[in-house]
């Protein structure tokens, strides 16, 4: 399936809310896949752990984007920063269940406003300690008092939640995530997987990943090789809307990559037409994504010719593709 026809409007009426809020700013709400999603389910739906296609293949995105990609962004903003751009929100209804996700732009409006009156929210998860991805949350708990959060063990997250480590999961009204250690963008940073959707905060983008703020690159490429061994059809909805800029990037580095041209194309349409490039599916982003093919020749030509010489190992590859990225300006 394209990713254009993943994306559609807000859908409105629905029994229950699961919202994934994964980038809250500024003591507001910035909901993103990054925090983490909060769940909801109508009852009617009891897929247990297995992919749910149906479900999967209708993420949505509930509102426009306020924030075009810049394409010098940070890539992954650091704990400092107050705001991140290009968070989206999520909506992924199934039959009568709703899983909502909040990458948002730094204001608790707009996770309120998609919840609107409906039923409570059943959970928060939380994918890393940076501001932009939990200062929100603190607005979700005092509209929502007593709504579980769950997050990664780290002393950094001072909110009252329940931590979980990789090989969890995470249960909530019939819905089950895995929990994933990827550290790299942060030493405890987490991912969660399940019924086709992956939820990945700062660690993988669309065309791109996090910068490397206190993991090595060693962890950071085994974290997204990790992702990118979950199955192909998985949805990717990562925590930034980067993938205009990082697609700059990435043409450069693997300038004849037809697949990377089609992303970039479908990618351009979208932010055109006001609706967020995201999400990408696995398959996409193996195929595209320069930092999930550090072993392409091309990739490795284009790092050769930055350090002089061929590179001593794929990590060396990964890491200076990395440093490029962080100096990049197109």
């Amino acid at each position: 399936m394209a990713v254009a026809e993943t994306v559609a409007p807000v859908v409105h009426g629905v029994r229950r809310w699961l919202i994934a809020v994964g980038a809250f700013a500024a003591g507001a709400v910035a909901a993103g896949a990054a925090l983490g999603w909060a769940l909801g389910s109508a009852g009617a739906w009891a897929g247990g752990g297995s992919t749910h296609a149906a479900w999967a293949a209708t993420v949505t995105s509930v509102r426009s984007m306020q924030y075009a990609d810049s394409v010098t962004g940070c890539g992954g903003c650091s704990s400092a920063s107050p705001m991140s751009p290009g968070l989206p929100i999520w909506k992924v209804p199934a039959g009568t269940a709703t899983m909502s996700a909040g990458q948002g732009p730094g204001e608790a409006a707009p996770v309120l406003a998609a919840l609107g009156s409906g039923p409570r929210p059943a959970a928060i998860l939380l994918t890393h300690h940076h501001h932009d991805h939990i200062g929100g949350t603190p607005a979700l708990l005092a509209r929502w008092p007593g709504l579980p959060v769950f997050a990664p063990v780290d002393d950094r997250i001072d909110l009252p939640c329940t931590r979980v480590h990789d090989g969890g999961r995470v249960d909530i009204d019939g819905w089950g995530f895995e929990v994933l250690a990827v550290p790299g963008h942060t030493v405890s940073h987490i991912a969660f997987s399940g019924h086709g959707v992956l939820f990945c905060g700062d660690t993988l983008f669309s065309l791109g990943c996090g910068r490397l703020f206190e993991g090595t690159p060693a962890q950071m490429l085994a974290s997204l090789e990790r992702l990118a061994a979950l199955p192909a059809a998985t949805q990717v909805c990562c925590g930034h809307e980067y993938t205009l800029a990082n697609a700059a990037f990435a043409r450069v580095v693997d300038p004849d990559n037809p697949a990377l041209r089609r992303r970039t194309e479908d990618a351009t349409a979208m932010r055109q037409s006001g609706l967020p490039s995201l999400p990408s599916t696995l398959a996409e982003e193996v195929a595209a994504n320069p930092f999930l093919r550090v072993d392409a020749d091309a990739i490795r030509t284009s790092i050769a010719g930055r350090l002089g010489r061929q590179p001593h190992d794929r990590v060396e590859t990964f890491a200076e593709l990395r440093r490029w990225k962080d100096g990049f300006r197109a």
